[in-house]
């Protein structure tokens, strides 16, 4: 209720949770193996068939429809949580879509094509969806999108994208200090980037709405401890 005192909920059937959501009064849980959990209080879980036959890296809602995405280029979407439909892809079958969000108007997915480039797609609705870019950053992998109502990034490593339409990207000139940066959210005027450097969790905060591009991200006094992952949901 308040981000500092926690209740251990029941256990979701051995799955690793890759993703949560929440929306019509529902949270949707996704993971490995096509595993996919619902629960109105996320306390009590209830498994449910996802459609997917390998494992689901994202999930968001909005618009009235959940979305879901995951590996082999899948997307699929359901009304309610429980019943999922497999939607034509407009990435590649060898593709991860790894990160998928809802900005108040359309969705956004990003999908990792290779070590060295994301593919953006956006869609309406869940269900059509159009290709709109493709982003180099070599050696590194795309695992990072976020939306402050103004502006998306993109973390692919150290590497750092922005844009305004989520269709047209630049490249920030000052690249994140961290290799091994692993998610982002925009909440609270800022965003975050979470990750590690060598086996310390490290945290990436930058202003968001006015966001410049050639501004680095810093790096808050926060506490560390030796082979800490961190991970952010907001």
């Amino acid at each position: 209720a308040d981000g500092t005192s926690w209740t251990v909920g029941g256990a979701i059937g051995g799955m690793q949770t890759y993703d949560l959501a929440y929306g019509a009064g529902l949270y949707v849980a996704v993971g490995n193996l096509g595993q996919l959990y619902t629960s109105p209080t996320a306390v009590t879980w209830t498994s449910r068939t996802s459609s997917f036959d390998s494992g689901i890296s994202s999930v968001a809602y909005g618009a009235g429809v959940f979305v879901a995405t995951g590996e082999s280029g899948k997307i699929a979407t359901s009304p309610d949580g429980i019943t999922w439909t497999q939607q034509t892809s407009p990435f590649l079958g060898t593709e991860n879509v790894t990160r998928v969000l809802f900005d108040g108007g359309k969705f956004v997915a990003l999908a990792q094509a290779s070590g060295s480039i994301s593919k953006i797609a956006t869609s309406p609705d869940g269900i059509t969806w159009t290709l709109v870019a493709s982003l180099s950053h070599p050696g590194s992998n795309g695992t990072g999108l976020a939306f402050d109502g103004q502006l998306y990034v993109l973390i692919a490593g150290t590497y750092i994208y922005a844009s305004d339409d989520g269709a047209n990207w630049t490249l920030a000139p000052t690249p994140l200090a961290s290799t091994g940066t692993t998610n982002l959210v925009a909440a609270g005027g800022l965003f975050l980037a979470t990750g590690y450097t060598g086996s310390t969790g490290s945290l990436f905060t930058s202003p968001g709405l006015t966001y410049d591009l050639a501004t680095q991200f810093v790096t808050p006094v926060v506490p560390s401890e030796p082979g800490l992952s961190t991970y952010i949901k907001a």
